[in-house]
């Protein structure tokens, strides 16, 4: 939104540091979306509904 509407020109200096800042961004979130994804798969492969051990 900042790009377009500060008018920035397309292949300039800040308009590639700033598509390099959206593509890192992403990066993180796919990374932290996975992570939480991967977390609680090995606990439900464990988990047995209705069997109560002591």
């Amino acid at each position: 939104m900042y790009i377009a509407r500060s008018k920035v020109p397309m292949f300039s200096i800040s308009w590639m540091c700033l598509q390099a800042l959206r593509l890192v961004c992403l990066l993180v979130s796919l990374v932290a979306a996975a992570g939480s994804v991967e977390g609680p798969i090995p606990s439900l492969k464990m988990y047995h509904p209705f069997k109560n051990e002591v």
